[in-house]
């Protein structure tokens, strides 16, 4: 069993992805953050103004139900600016973020394994199958673009013609500027743009159907 609980380690991640992510307000392991479950406990919740709120479910390795509890908190309103869950993350931690002395040094030398979902209409997992594998630093920038992929779109879609072309090209030039705001360093950039890049073709589907609902 580790000697680290599992809310010690969210709450050290909040610490180090409050650091990472300054316009945004970290909360760990607080309950009355979800609107109607005033017992409910997100391991890590990120809200920012004009941003999506975005929930981190967290366990220490084989983390057999993460990723349900992820999914589950999808569409759950935040008592933060009254907002829905558009994103969440199901965070594996490695055995030896649990053993460890100083969890901040542990997390911030780790190898994490995570997944995130995303609600259009039904949960959306990405990637499909398996697990990203990065530092704390890519699991910030993965963070950082699932709060403003659906703000995006939202202030997107409403002023698209008709064209099915249109949209992809919008949303490729979005992405640019996306990850170029969350992730400014050139390793992050090159790590998120993968990630990003995959997760717009899901929206720019989305775009085109939006598009296609105004001109029918």
């Amino acid at each position: 069993m580790p000697r680290q609980t599992e809310p010690s380690a969210n709450n050290a991640l909040g610490n180090l992805l409050q650091a990472m992510l300054p316009r945004s307000e970290i909360r760990s392991e607080h309950i009355g953050t979800i609107a109607g479950h005033p017992g409910f406990r997100p391991d890590v919740l990120i809200t920012a103004p004009g941003s999506a709120p975005v929930v981190i479910e967290a366990e220490y390795m084989p983390a057999a139900h993460v990723e349900e509890e992820a999914r589950q908190r999808l569409g759950l309103e935040t008592t933060v600016f009254g907002r829905p869950i558009e994103a969440a993350v199901a965070l594996r931690y490695p055995a030896e973020v649990g053993d460890a002395n100083d969890l901040h040094a542990a997390l911030s030398e780790a190898r994490l394994s995570y997944c995130a979902f995303t609600e259009n209409g039904v949960a959306e997992r990405f990637p499909k199958s398996g697990w990203l594998d990065g530092s704390v630093e890519d699991l910030a920038d993965m963070v950082g673009l699932s709060s403003v992929l659906q703000h995006v779109v939202d202030g997107t879609t409403t002023a698209l013609p008709t064209s099915a072309a249109l949209p992809a090209r919008l949303a490729v030039a979005q992405l640019e500027d996306i990850v170029w705001a969350v992730a400014p360093s050139a390793t992050s950039f090159a790590n998120a743009y993968g990630a990003a890049s995959n997760m717009m073709i899901s929206i720019s589907t989305s775009m085109m159907h939006s598009a296609s609902c105004r001109s029918a």
